[in-house]
């Protein structure tokens, strides 16, 4: 059975999805994960947080859990082993052709 068009939009949509949001998440999350260790961004207070205006609506805790989101999300990806999310999303890529 050939693709129809329909089909062919919605492969390129997920194509779409995985080159432009998914995969580059992936990887910006994992430095991100870094830089939050070196910047020591966990020894960070409310305080601290509220000293500059455009962060003042944030609170080390929203911080924290932001932060933890991400890891969890990037943990729900996995990476580029076989079985893993990421590989499924990785095949259809053409970004990694």
């Amino acid at each position: 059975m050939a693709m129809n068009e329909a089909q062919k939009q919605l492969m390129r949509a997920m194509m779409r999805i995985a080159d432009e949001q998914i995969l580059p998440f992936s990887d910006t999350a994992t430095r991100l994960d870094a830089m939050w260790t070196i910047l020591d961004m966990g020894l960070l207070a409310d305080a601290d947080f509220q000293g500059d205006a455009e962060f003042a609506h944030i609170s080390a805790a929203d911080a924290t859990a932001a932060k933890n989101a991400m890891a969890t999300l990037k943990t729900t990806l996995g990476n580029y082993a076989s079985g893993e999310p990421s590989r499924s999303i990785s095949r259809i890529s053409l970004r990694l052709r």
